[in-house]
């Protein structure tokens, strides 16, 4: 779930990490910021693209913000799937998506970019004044004017996932983490934890 209107945003997810056949695997920050770049990098589906590249942003391209590393991501996003892949074998049938928040040298504003695997991660600059959530909830729906609206949202689609189909549904669980950024730089905190939380953590010790 997320929110910019170029002057700055909210990202919000949760922290529940899946084996591939939705069993609690572990707990996972699905966000990082990097404050030498001032910009927040989130990321769905397969947990190691999203690790790999917050590390492959740090340790192997050189940028200045957000727009400069946007030149470079594309190609760099397909180099390492196509690393993960010969490493670890084919990687889940599932699409992954990483994303871009933060203000750009040139002008201060914020800039949001999706990198999506179905477009072969080309660069899509996200539209200013936009909220954005996945999964969508069933039916209208509008950002959230508060913290509180945020958890209903949040709690509601979880709710709607959990009549979803095992092999269709988007896990959701864990903690609620929301970090918010801008030209002044960032703060996050865990804003809510789902009524599973523990039925799932005692899952994950299960499987040690």
């Amino acid at each position: 779930m997320y929110w910019h209107d170029g002057g700055g945003g909210y990202l919000v997810t949760d922290t529940l990490a899946t084996n591939p056949d939705g069993t609690p695997r572990s707990l996972v920050a699905k966000w990082s910021y990097l404050p030498h770049l001032d910009m927040v990098i989130a990321f769905t589906g397969i947990g190691d693209l999203g690790s790999a590249w917050a590390h492959r942003v740090q340790v192997g391209l050189l940028a200045v913000d957000i727009e400069m590393l946007d030149i470079h991501t594309p190609a760099a996003l397909k180099d390492l799937s196509a690393e993960l892949e010969e490493r670890l074998g084919p990687l889940p049938e599932m699409t992954s998506t990483v994303y871009h928040f933060g203000p750009a040298e040139s002008d201060g504003a914020v800039r949001g970019y999706a990198y999506r695997s179905e477009h072969d991660f080309a660069s899509e600059r996200l539209p200013l004044e936009m909220f954005g959530v996945k999964p969508h909830p069933v039916g209208d729906y509008k950002a959230p004017e508060d913290v509180d609206g945020i958890i209903d949202l949040a709690v509601q689609i979880r709710d709607e996932q959990d009549q979803v189909s095992m092999e269709d549904r988007i896990h959701i669980g864990g903690y609620l983490t929301m970090v918010s950024f801008g030209p002044d730089g960032a703060q996050a905190a865990r804003i809510h934890r789902f009524d599973d939380f523990d039925a799932d953590w005692i899952a994950m010790n299960d499987l040690l």
